[in-house]
């Protein structure tokens, strides 16, 4: 953290929800001496979630309630956070286990786009999360590289992004986040995975299902581009 100027994170928890409550509560504890951990969270939230909801011998709401108590219950300041994503809207809107009281008590949405053509609407979105969570900031969620191979460009058309569309979209998404920053409208912009300067290290790479072997040199050359777009988009701002 020292070597990367950096003065507070979030920590991304394992669903499992066996244990979730224990360990949400030792990072309250934790964070008492360790004044760098800002917030804990469940990345995939929603689909984590729904996955505890279905085990007939879980309670889903109990847990969660619980785990969201055992955050404060050592450090009131510890924040609780989630992930989101853009197509997840709907299905959470009709998730009776996600009540408006648990739903006041979480205080941040990490919010992505999971499709490329979703980004420039990414202001409507992020009133409709601000109408379901009100008492939530948003971190609005970038993905500064290549998932071409990994996702379709749109949620109605099974086709990938052309590399034009792909960083075009980036673009355009990031432009209206840092407006939204700038408006206070969002609290932060996060990047996933990161790598500025360091694209090729990223483990990522290895996996065929973001990217296979004989694009991974595109991959990685797209992932440069739009790291360097990002940098102009921010320096303009």
């Amino acid at each position: 953290m020292k070597a990367q100027s950096t003065t507070a994170i979030t920590l991304n928890m394992i669903p499992d929800p066996w244990t979730v409550a224990s360990y949400a509560l030792q990072y309250s504890g934790l964070s008492l001496t360790a004044s760098w951990l800002e917030e804990i969270s469940l990345d995939d939230f929603l689909g984590n979630f729904a996955n505890w909801c279905d085990s007939p011998k879980l309670s889903c709401n109990v847990i969660l309630q619980q785990v969201i108590a055992n955050t404060k219950l050592e450090n009131p300041s510890l924040k609780f956070g989630i992930t989101l994503y853009v197509d997840e809207l709907a299905s959470l809107a009709q998730n009776q286990n996600l009540t408006a009281s648990l739903r006041d008590q979480i205080d941040t949405i990490h919010f992505y786009v999971q499709y490329r053509e979703q980004g420039p609407q990414f202001e409507t979105y992020v009133q409709q999360v601000q109408n379901m969570f009100p008492k939530a900031t948003v971190i609005a969620g970038a993905y500064p590289y290549d998932r071409i191979s990994y996702a379709t460009c749109s949620i109605s058309k099974n086709a990938p992004c052309t590399v034009d569309e792909e960083l075009s979209l980036y673009e355009q998404t990031l432009r209206v986040q840092v407006r939204l920053l700038r408006q206070g409208k969002v609290s932060g912009i996060e990047f996933y995975p990161g790598y500025f300067g360091m694209e090729g290290k990223w483990a990522g790479w290895n996996n065929a299902k973001i990217c296979p072997p004989e694009r991974k040199e595109e991959c990685i050359a797209n992932t440069k581009a739009m790291h360097s777009a990002t940098l102009q988009i921010l320096d303009g701002n």
